[in-house]
């Protein structure tokens, strides 16, 4: 069983799965094995250098909004996970359900609305990736709320994760999930005029942020946050994919 309070995989939800896995494709290399969920029909593994990161899973209507992203979070058991999120006024929106030979998820809602699922896998621990993560690998996990107070509870009581900020000047505060003392997710607080509700949103590496923005926009994105440094931080931009799923592109300073 993993450690828990991880990030370990990504599920689109899309309305449309050829779409999206030509625009992921073009944007940021990846590849695809179609796994038979039966009668679900295919799962496009999603793969990016020697890594696979996550799936695609075609929805006609999905519940609470457009295409969106998904990301899967380590607990030790997948009925208290559960438990702890109502308890703590979140929404299952999934109850504990099997993935037969990969383990148990649930898909939860925070009491701001963002979606984000709990995963116990069915296998010994899931080895963290080392060394310098591929381009188009997820290298970073942000969520947008309307409670950041409320938000850091919930998390902690179903997660375990501690708390941090970083004061971003003008900006204002940047909240830090941390795990083990590590930094594992941001958090920001959402503008009032906000039109998206709370989400929780992946960042992918780019080579070239503003390169792979112009790109994204050729194939159909939604621009929502232009090409903009984090000092000492990176470069990061913020769009939708042409069915409004919401990511972000990020280079570290670093590199």
């Amino acid at each position: 069983m993993s450690t828990p309070g991880r990030f370990v995989w990504y599920d689109l939800m899309t309305t449309d799965l050829e779409g999206a896995k030509s625009f992921y494709a073009a944007l940021l290399g990846w590849t695809y094995n179609d796994f038979d969920m039966g009668e679900m029909g295919p799962y496009p593994m999603i793969r990016t250098g020697d890594l696979d990161i996550g799936g695609m899973v075609a929805v006609a209507d999905p519940a609470g909004g457009p295409s969106r992203w998904i990301a899967y979070v380590t607990v030790d058991d997948i009925e208290t996970a559960a438990a702890r999120a109502a308890a703590a006024g979140g929404t299952v929106r999934v109850p504990p359900t099997p993935i037969p030979t990969v383990g148990h998820f649930a898909e939860l809602a925070d009491p701001q609305g963002a979606v984000i699922s709990a995963f116990v896998s069915a296998k010994e621990a899931m080895p963290e990736p080392e060394g310098r993560l591929p381009i188009g690998a997820v290298c970073w996990n942000e969520l947008l709320t309307t409670d950041p107070a409320a938000a850091v509870a919930f998390y902690r009581s179903v997660f375990g994760w501690g708390h941090g900020t970083m004061d971003m000047g003008p900006a204002g505060a940047y909240h830090l999930f941390k795990r083990d003392g590590k930094d594992v997710a941001g958090m920001m607080q959402m503008p009032p005029d906000a039109a998206a509700p709370p989400l929780w949103m992946p960042y992918f590496l780019v080579a070239d942020v503003d390169a792979s923005f112009a790109k994204a926009l050729s194939l159909g994105a939604m621009p929502f946050v232009k090409p903009a440094d984090i000092p000492e931080v990176g470069r990061f931009a913020v769009l939708g994919d042409p069915t409004g799923a919401s990511f972000a592109l990020f280079k570290d300073a670093k590199s």
